[in-house]
């Protein structure tokens, strides 16, 4: 029986050692399956992925063509995960059809459909690695779909959901949680234990229930520099982390919780902290609040207070200045860098004048 050739024409989406190659069938779809493997890339010590490939011709010309990595597996030095890639839709045209040694000419267009509706930051740097402590436990709209595009984006990098007391695994930096899920440290860091004489004028408020209570906070130390990030913890969360005893220690940055709103200037905690520093990571009206600034003014041992934006709520009369503060309104986006050495020496810049401030170790 004699066999019959398979008109062959060039398939323009697919590399291949024969010319030409096949092109999926006009009305046909056409599925194909594979693995790829890096090792040693900018972003990864090893990724794979199982990816999938589906055609449509529509004729001779035109082919659709959908794309995904519908499991991926990567890892970075010592933390490994598994995600899902991204997914891309696109068309394949044959502009001069190949002939046998001659080539096929031929354009395409593809277009991301999935990222995960990942937030702006993942769009201007890599983020390989999340630290969070899992999944929302407010419902409603307002919380739930923020968390579900963050956590699109979140499958696609290593995902850390460390406990309290745990440290962070960054070389050179030790980094320990001192709340999260809700608890906060039970135990005083290294440093610190000591009693809190502030602790005699603080009282409890009524609980808070949102996500707040739950926020992770942190300190930092490298050398002899330390940094306490206290999250959005608000009033009873911060007062359990500093009465009776102060579990903290001290600090010479304290990027102040909760935007500095009225829940989170606790007196207890300024005081046990004693830090040379306070950032306000504040709004016009978001945090910033007149009875923060109270709490802050005449603080023994604080040399400098820096606000992310000056505010205008009611009653404020007395806040950093203007050399301090990196946005007068809300019109403009400048940052406050702060630069660290393990010698214990830091200095803080204002990105909207870059006035610099040094300050040297003690």
């Amino acid at each position: 029986m004699a066999a019959t050739a398979w008109p062959q024409e060039a398939n323009p989406g697919r590399p291949t050692v024969s010319t030409p190659a096949t092109l999926t069938p006009v009305g046909y779809l056409q599925f194909e399956t594979g693995t790829l493997g890096a090792t040693d890339s900018p972003e990864f010590s090893t990724r794979y992925e199982f990816n999938e490939v589906i055609k449509l011709a529509v004729n001779r010309r035109l082919e659709f063509v959908e794309a995904s990595a519908p499991a991926v597996h990567y890892k970075l030095s010592r933390i490994s995960a598994n995600g899902i890639a991204d997914v891309f839709l696109g068309a394949q045209v044959v502009l001069l059809p190949g002939e046998g040694a001659k080539p096929t000419l031929s354009a395409s267009y593809s277009r991301r459909v999935y990222d995960g509706g990942a937030p702006e930051l993942s769009r201007l740097i890599p983020i390989r690695t999340f630290v969070d402590y899992g999944e929302a436990n407010e419902k409603g709209k307002k919380v739930q779909e923020p968390y579900e595009a963050y956590a699109r984006v979140r499958r696609k990098g290593a995902h850390l959901e460390p406990k309290v007391g745990d440290r962070l695994p960054l070389q050179g930096l030790d980094i320990q949680m001192v709340s999260g899920r809700g608890k906060t440290l039970s135990e005083p860091l290294s440093g610190a234990g000591q009693d809190n004489p502030a602790c005699a004028t603080f009282k409890k408020k009524a609980n808070d229930f949102t996500e707040n209570a739950r926020s992770f906070g942190f300190r930092l130390v490298y050398g002899r520099f330390t940094f306490l990030d206290l999250g959005d913890l608000v009033w009873n969360e911060l007062g359990q982390l500093v009465c009776p005893r102060n579990l903290l220690g001290s600090a010479d940055v304290y990027l102040m919780a909760h935007h500095g709103n009225a829940f989170s200037g606790v007196p207890a905690v300024t005081a046990a902290v004693r830090p040379r520093v306070v950032i306000l990571n504040n709004g016009e009206t978001k945090g910033g609040d007149a009875k923060t600034f109270g709490t802050l003014q005449g603080l023994a041992g604080l040399e400098d207070l820096w606000q992310l934006h000056r505010s205008t709520n009611k009653g404020t009369t007395k806040q950093a200045a203007e050399a301090f503060i990196a946005n007068l309104n809300e019109d403009t986006a400048y940052r406050i860098k702060l630069s660290a050495s393990d010698d214990g020496s830091f200095a803080l810049t204002n990105a909207r004048t870059s006035f610099t401030k040094q300050y040297a170790a003690k």
